[in-house]
């Protein structure tokens, strides 16, 4: 299986998106508003059924409506292929590492119906 493919929402600072890109020139990067991407104000449930089609890791810093979003998801009998979740408070250069690490040491099967949180 491939390399996890993301989705990041609106919610995410383009400035780490960028910088993600800069590290990792090859990672699979969509993002809510840009190009090839959902369209802004997308709701929750709506961006988990666009990954869970694109088969992308969704990645949010939405730690409030998100996680019950989630799991109303799931209670529908749907699936995702991985949700992240940043948690506050940390360097842009934790959240790269953090997620070039998911990029490179994880498989995109290995997220499927998962959901975490990094820093880890």
């Amino acid at each position: 299986m491939a390399n996890p493919r993301f989705l990041f929402d609106e919610c995410v600072s383009r400035i780490l998106v960028k910088a993600l890109r800069k590290r990792e020139p090859k990672i699979d990067i969509v993002c809510v508003g840009q190009s090839g991407g959902p369209s802004k104000k997308t709701p929750d449930p709506d961006l988990l059924v666009i990954a869970e089609a694109q088969r992308r890791l969704l990645v949010s810093n939405d730690r409030s409506t998100m996680p019950v979003a989630i799991t109303d998801h799931f209670a529908k009998g749907l699936h995702t292929w991985g949700v992240i979740l940043l948690r506050k408070g940390f360097s842009l250069a934790r959240y790269i590492q953090d997620l070039v690490l998911v990029y490179q040491a994880t498989k995109a099967d290995e997220w499927r119906d998962r959901m975490d949180y990094i820093p880890y």
